[in-house]
């Protein structure tokens, strides 16, 4: 494959074939990796290849943003004390994670041209990961790749991507002006791009509109809606809203690394399995990483959660109560087609929302 076209050709795959890749394959896919730029050639990179499939399920339960059923995941991550020393402190803070991610798209193109589907994650629990995989002090988890031969059932869209006088300019940058990038506000909102980073997810999330009309990050909704409450009527050194925040998100970390080591510990048998451990991992970790991302993912998180359980109870449900049990599946197919529309086409989610909702009513 010509390189112009494993570009065209790489898709955010978040559905994959449970084909097995071979070690020797996997091995091709970094040394691409590690021919990419690296800043004074300090090469701070560093690869964890994750094939184990116990390991991968782990991963999968911490990281909300995988998807997919991946049978590799690729933990690619920075060794800042390595650049630092090699490099100076800018190499470590800034040129380390540049590298990082010119080799992570080094990667993904060697892997279309190879016919495997990749998709970059970095909606994953940094403690739980490290945790998971003993990362060292020193190295910085930087971005996870999810890896393995797409299933051709569920082949991803082609993206929309702005057009190219939108954003090129020759010798000068002076007609991006406010002016313009006002003008472009509508038009940028309705191209999200496959992995789903957009404008206009916080813009239109029906979960955070404020008083103005205007989205609000999660954390300043939540930081309103604790300096709300009522105050005593003595003086106090009681906490600020944003010590009340911090204890919160703290609160989650540590129920998430409870669940993480919980995570390690086998079935009491082999029928109980950890079905009901993976959704409570899914669910702390996937509140506490919404903190900074776009606000449409609250929705989407607790609609996968939803998938999860629906999936649980058709399970349950199969011998004693097989037609309520085919309500549920139906339902949790529904969900995994069209949850990803959420970066493409915020209508169509929600329009699967409501479609949800009328088919859960038939399994009360």
């Amino acid at each position: 494959m010509e390189t112009s076209a494993a570009i065209l050709a790489r898709r955010s795959v978040r559905a994959f074939s449970d084909q097995p890749v071979s070690r020797d394959l996997l091995r091709s896919l970094v040394e691409a990796a590690t021919w990419a730029p690296s800043a004074s050639n300090v090469q701070a990179w560093r690869f964890c290849v994750v094939d184990d499939p116990a390991l991968v399920r782990k991963l999968d339960m911490v990281s909300p943003g995988l998807s997919g059923k991946p049978p590799v995941i690729v933990v690619v991550l920075s060794d800042r004390e390595y650049a630092r020393a090699k490099g100076g402190q800018k190499a470590a803070d800034e040129f380390s994670s540049l590298d990082a991610a010119y080799a992570c798209e080094n990667l993904m193109l060697a892997a279309a041209d190879a016919g495997l589907g990749t998709c970059a994650i970095k909606s994953y629990n940094d403690d739980a990961v490290r945790s998971l995989l003993n990362v060292p002090d020193g190295l910085q988890v930087e971005l996870l790749i999810s890896l393995g031969w797409p299933d051709p059932a569920k082949s991803p869209r082609a993206p929309k991507r702005k057009p190219l006088d939108e954003v090129l300019r020759f010798n000068g940058c002076e007609t991006w002006g406010a002016e313009e990038t006002s003008s472009h506000t509508d038009a940028a909102a309705s191209q999200a791009d496959d992995e789903g980073r957009t404008a206009s997810c916080a813009e239109q999330s029906r979960d955070a509109i404020g008083a103005e009309g205007k989205a609000r990050p999660v954390q300043t909704s939540l930081s309103e809606a604790m300096s709300a409450s009522p105050a005593p009527q003595q003086e106090t050194t009681q906490p600020s809203a944003a010590a009340y925040e911090t204890a919160f998100h703290g609160s989650l970390s540590a129920a998430m690394a409870a669940a993480s080591a919980a995570a390690g510990a086998p079935p009491h048998s082999a029928e109980e399995g950890t079905d009901g451990l993976e959704l409570l991992a899914y669910m702390v970790t996937s509140a506490a990483g919404l903190r900074g991302e776009p606000a449409i993912y609250g929705p989407l998180r607790l609609i996968e959660s939803s998938k999860r359980v629906a999936a649980q109870l058709a399970d349950s449900l199969k011998t004693a109560d097989p037609a309520r049990a085919e309500v549920l599946r139906n339902l949790a197919t529904l969900i995994a087609e069209r949850q990803n529309d959420c970066m493409t086409d915020e209508d169509s989610f929600y329009a699967m929302l409501s479609e949800a909702a009328a088919l859960l009513a038939k399994a009360l």
